[in-house]
């Protein structure tokens, strides 16, 4: 028969092994949890940015390319290269860099 303190100490290894797995599945998943709040986080700052950036270079190429219909463009406005052909190419970094390759 056990006496009480080899009761006590096998009873602290078992919890011991128990806890292990369950803390280092907590830390895992408070590890991810917090990778993808982050990770999301960024994503929404940069797209709020971006899409505010587009939408000011959007509204200045419609308003240099009304004036430039009904020629009410001054002469600083038509050496301006602001008008783009296409929105979608022109300023981005990544469209930059292909056109130089």
């Amino acid at each position: 028969m056990m006496d009480d303190s080899e009761e006590l100490s096998i009873a602290d290894k078992t919890w011991r092994n128990v806890l292990k797995p369950i803390e280092k599945d907590g830390y895992r998943e408070g590890f991810e949890d917090g990778r993808q709040n982050s990770f999301q986080t960024g994503f929404d700052d940069g797209y709020k940015s971006g899409f505010e950036d587009a939408f000011k270079m959007a509204y200045e190429n419609a308003s240099l390319s009304v004036k430039q219909k009904f020629e009410c463009i001054s002469e600083e406005d038509k050496d301006s290269n602001m008008i783009f052909p296409s929105p979608w190419l022109g300023n981005c970094q990544e469209c930059k860099s292909k056109d130089k390759n």
